[in-house]
């Protein structure tokens, strides 16, 4: 098969889990004969290829600089900046996988594209789609969704509700996807669930299949045939966790559990500390102090971030590899772990759970359960060598038989060809229905044209495109009650159908408009005090509408909601004054001095919400 899989993270822009699937499955599929073609991003804003392990790379344009602080100024147009600011970072690169995806898929003659779940890397070009644009035309091969990390997900395990627009934005576009891609794939039975309950998606459109072991298989084998005796300096029994120390790995479960064993235990503990979503202060350090009795702190090293290429030798030194994550889709961390041939102690819920027979391949403890976890630690260091050596035999054969690359190869392209037989061709269809235009303005007649042929393709109630005014482009993804509430109060000119502009709640913000109708357009013109008013009204009356990026109409300041107004105009003042300049001067000093290098999440200093801006930074 000829496949396209586009991700964000490849080498060596790696960010977690989703570059180390993508660089592990792209060369199992290469290996296996089939044509593969990596779609990712470069970092001096040009598009370039490269070959590499018999896989096509295509680097499309992204962000400026190491401090992620805008588009590259090659892309940096009015959308991807409006884009970049309000809804999310990785939505740049959504919109250069839009515009370039036709041609690279006509070239390469792709029989399926896979995508990852997060980020919405896909929604501009599935939106594009499903209002008959580009995507839609003869040639575009079936959409695959893999199901790695949703933004929902990771809020949900991390006790931290979603509460900026950006993210709302990110975690509805992320349902969209998964709602308007052609099949869905989840490396585990948990995350399937997780998303059929909280997207509404049908279970029969998501197939659970593991990640491939791609060239960790080699190592497994080895591992299976000889494996390392154990460490244990000293008399100890040393642990080790790799990953962000925050809620949804678990690492305060692992520290509660770890001050109520007797056993000589030492513990190291790898990666970023995140920030404490309840208090001040970063997790694991307040974890450390509320959890671990000050006389057992000796035994905790905090090793902070380490490169891919330290784990090796950190994991040479450790008895036990322990993934206490509440719940956690297939993390790499075990995978790794089980392949050379180590011993795992794991929660039973979420990937772990399935890749680990527990007592077999390693051991499993009740998920959020100290007291269970520290029975489990208890119970591995007091194991004779012997079973100890033979765990971990069964561990390495155990992921070979789960992940083995020709297994994972053929199940996924069988998959992928049922995809592509189910797949319908998908043309315009010219369902024309009446429709009106609200505060039509100085729109051309090209842009509302097109956000009417968006409402007869798609069948949606109403449309808008993204609104132009003197201050910017302001940017939308599809309306929705919950994503307008959290936006700038004007959407620019809609078009909705005579139906749904009838209905009560929608009527009495509409009256005719005269100057429009005089001059003779092809559509019947409406005025409204304010759009947005409009869309949300028709959201709240169960309409439903779409949203047409290309379409950008200039809009009048004026019909910013005078609170909008003043609150962007205030903004713009401080942003541009020499004090802000100042102290992000500043702040950036510091990140340096702290030796944390230069900043590398997007807009940091002016939102806020840096920490949260990259969701797969490195361990």
């Amino acid at each position: 098969m000829n496949v396209c899989l586009i991700s964000r993270e490849y080498p060596p822009f790696f960010g977690g889990g989703i570059g180390t699937y993508t660089l592990q499955w792209s060369r199992a599929l290469a290996a296996a004969g089939h044509s593969t073609v990596v779609v990712t991003v470069s970092d001096d804003g040009t598009m370039r290829r490269e070959e590499a392990d018999g896989v096509t790379i295509v680097r499309l344009p992204f962000l400026k600089g190491s401090d992620w602080s805008a588009p590259h100024p090659s892309i940096a147009d009015p959308s991807h900046a409006a884009a970049f600011r309000q809804l999310h970072f990785v939505s740049i690169f959504g919109m250069q996988v839009e515009r370039a995806i036709p041609d690279l898929a006509r070239e390469f003659k792709f029989d399926v594209i896979e995508v990852p779940d997060t980020g919405a890397v896909a929604w501009f070009g599935l939106n594009n789609r499903r209002l008959g644009g580009s995507w839609s035309r003869a040639g575009m091969p079936p959409i695959v969704t893999t199901i790695h990390s949703p933004t929902a997900w990771i809020a949900e395990y991390n006790r931290q509700p979603l509460h900026e627009r950006a993210e709302f934005e990110l975690a509805a576009m992320e349902r969209d996807c998964a709602h308007w891609c052609d099949a869905m794939i989840s490396p585990s039975g948990a995350l399937a669930e997780w998303t059929i309950r909280h997207w509404a998606i049908r279970r029969e459109s998501v197939e659970v299949i593991p990640y491939p072991l791609g060239e960790l298989e080699a190592v497994a084998r080895r591992a299976h045939e000889s494996t390392p005796a154990t460490q244990g300096a000293n008399g100890a029994f040393h642990l080790l966790f790799v990953g962000r120390l925050e809620p949804r790995k678990g690492v305060d479960t692992l520290l509660d559990s770890f001050s109520r064993v007797e056993a000589p235990l030492e513990l190291a503990l790898v990666g970023e500390d995140m920030a404490d979503p309840a208090r001040p202060g970063r997790f694991g350090a307040n974890s450390l102090r509320d959890l671990v009795p000050e006389s057992h702190r000796a035994r905790v090293r905090v090793l902070g971030r380490r490169s891919p290429e330290e784990l090796p030798a950190l994991r040479d030194r450790a008895d036990a590899i322990v993934v206490p994550s509440p719940m956690d889709n297939f993390p790499y961390v075990c995978v790794e772990a089980m392949a050379e041939g180590r011993l795992v102690i794991a929660s039973s819920k979420g990937g772990t759970g399935e890749m680990i027979r527990d007592g077999v391949d390693g051991y499993l403890f009740e998920a959020g359960d100290a007291g269970a976890c520290a029975k489990v630690l208890a119970r591995a260091a007091r194991q004779d060598p012997a079973s100890r050596e033979a765990l971990r035999r069964s561990a390495a054969a155990r992921i070979l038989d789960y992940c083995g690359n020709q297994s994972i190869v053929e199940r996924r392209v069988a998959h992928f060809e049922r995809t592509t037989k189910r797949a319908l061709p998908r043309s315009s269809l010219a369902n024309a229905v009446r429709v009106a235009v609200v505060n039509r303005g100085q729109a051309a007649d090209a842009a509302i044209s097109a956000l009417a042929d968006a409402i007869w393709v798609s069948g949606a109630d109403f449309a808008h495109g993204w609104p132009a005014t003197k201050r910017g482009v302001l940017a939308f993804s599809t309306p929705s009650v919950r994503t307008l509430s959290m936006s700038p109060r004007t959407v620019g000119p809609l078009v909705v159908r005579l139906e749904a502009a009838g209905l009560p709640e929608v009527a009495d913000l509409l009256s005719p408009d005269q100057v429009s109708r005089d001059s003779g357009q092809s559509f019947d013109s409406l005025r409204a005090r304010n759009t947005w008013a409009v869309a949300m009204a028709l959201c709240t009356a169960g309409c439903r509408g779409v949203c047409v990026p290309d379409v950008v109409v200039d809009v009048p300041d004026r019909e910013l909601h005078p609170v909008d107004g003043e609150v962007v105009a205030t903004l713009e003042t401080i942003h541009s004054s020499r004090g802000w300049r100042v102290l992000s001067g500043i702040y950036d000093l510091l990140h340096v001095l702290r030796g944390r290098g230069l900043r590398r999440t997007y807009d940091e200093g002016r939102r806020g919400v840096g920490r949260r801006a990259d969701r797969n930074p490195p361990a």
